[in-house]
């Protein structure tokens, strides 16, 4: 994951929802093909496709190398929070795709729940020496990192995603700031009919 996947700053201190911390310590995103078959397989046969159509050489081998990634990230993105306003995010380096600056076909397809494509874009690093086409990095490479501002609603899912993972302790600064959160997150189990890990109801309990 670490080796495969790019990294990406969220921040919510734009909006009226603060980020749970879990005492698992991370979370992630799965597609939602896991909940047909358990496997996910969405990113993985899109770029199936892609590559069989593509005539471009080198847009094959790039798709290839994404799609080979897949094995080793088969999740869309994992989360560690590090204070209630902001959080580090590994990507899966399909959403790279959708980033302008790779020159890579845009997606048809949008596997995440997170509805802002802005906040999955690549940070900028400067051009390193390539040598036998592998890049040569060096202790003294500079990379720059744009922290990337959340949306409530898209605050709202990664709480929700944490709220499954969590074992048995969570921190938050204010209920006021997280009880939308627990109230989708709610909502959502009881639209599916199913019981959620924990009962999380007494969070909405005023006073």
């Amino acid at each position: 994951v670490f080796l495969s996947g790019y990294f990406a700053f969220w921040d919510c201190s734009s909006s009226n929802t603060d980020f749970l911390i879990s005492d698992i310590g991370m979370t992630s995103e799965r597609e939602d093909s896991v909940l047909t078959d358990g496997y996910e397989h969405e990113k993985k046969d899109y770029l199936d496709r892609l590559i069989q159509r593509e005539t471009s050489i080198e847009k094959r081998k790039a798709y290839t190398r994404i799609l080979l990634n897949q094995f080793s990230f088969p999740e869309n993105f994992y989360m560690f929070p590090l204070s209630k306003k902001r959080m580090i995010v590994i990507v899966n380096p399909f959403f790279s795709m959708y980033d302008k600056k790779e020159k890579l076909t845009r997606p048809s397809i949008w596997p995440s729940h997170i509805e802002s494509k802005r906040i999955f874009e690549k940070n900028v690093s400067p051009k390193v020496m390539v040598m036998l086409g592998k890049p040569m990095y060096k202790d003294d490479d500079e990379f720059t990192y744009t922290v990337q501002s959340i949306s409530d609603k898209d605050a709202d899912w990664v709480n929700m995603l944490m709220l499954d993972r969590i074992d048995s302790f969570m921190g938050f600064d204010s209920i006021a700031r997280i009880k939308s959160s627990v109230k989708r997150y709610i909502d959502l189990y009881s639209e599916k009919n199913m019981e959620p890990p924990a009962d999380y109801s007494f969070l909405l309990i005023e006073g």
